[in-house]
Order: structure tokens, then sequence, then C-alpha cells
């Protein structure tokens, strides 16, 4: 009988981890997959919204900085989308309802 890892306990926030992937679910219902280790960060949009689809949504993108991430707070990063002229953008999302560490790097749990 193969045995069951169990899946690591959700956090409140991401502003004193240096490290580490998480996938942080908004209550739009999109998920984010933030890779801390490799500055990454991909957006997967709610399959309940098709209409709150943004930019380079499911492409994962260089991650510049994380200016807040906290449960019951809007997630707010600064990215790179790679676009001539453009140095970053500021991309701030609804109300973070969970944080979860990722065991392994394959993407969201729900998506």
């Amino acid at each position: 009988m193969k045995k069951e890892t169990p899946e690591p306990p959700a956090t409140s926030t991401l502003m004193d981890v240096g490290s580490g992937v998480f996938e942080v679910i908004t209550s739009s219902g999109a998920v984010y997959v933030i890779d801390l280790d490799r500055s990454t960060i991909t957006r997967h949009s709610s399959r309940a919204r098709p209409q709150a689809l943004l930019r380079r949504d499911s492409e994962t993108v260089r991650l510049i900085a994380v200016r807040e991430c906290t449960v019951g707070k809007s997630l707010n990063v600064i990215i790179d989308l790679g676009l001539s002229g453009v140095a970053f953008t500021s991309r701030v999302s609804t109300d973070v309802l969970m944080i979860m560490p990722l065991s392994d790097k394959s993407g969201p749990t729900n998506g």
C-alpha cells in the first residue's frame, strides 16, 4: 500500500518568506503559482470567470517583487511581461483566500 505524503500546511503570508513555491488562490478564483526560488509567477484565470483574462495568463513571467501577499489582502506583485520599452508591470489581484506551499512545481492543484 502506497503511503500518502501529507500536504504542507497553508501559510498566511509570503511577506517573510524567501524561498519556495506557492499556490495563491484569490477571491476571483484566479490561481497564482509563485516560485520564489526562480523568481517567476504564473497566473491561471478562473474557469468560472473567463471574462477576467489578463495578458500572459497561463504563461510564466519574471517576478521582480512581491509587494503584498497575505491572506485577506490583495495580492500585489511587480512583474516583467517582456514587453519592449516597458520596465515592469504592477499586478494587483482580488483578496488572497489561501496560500499553499507546493511540494512540486507542476502547477495549480485545481486548474
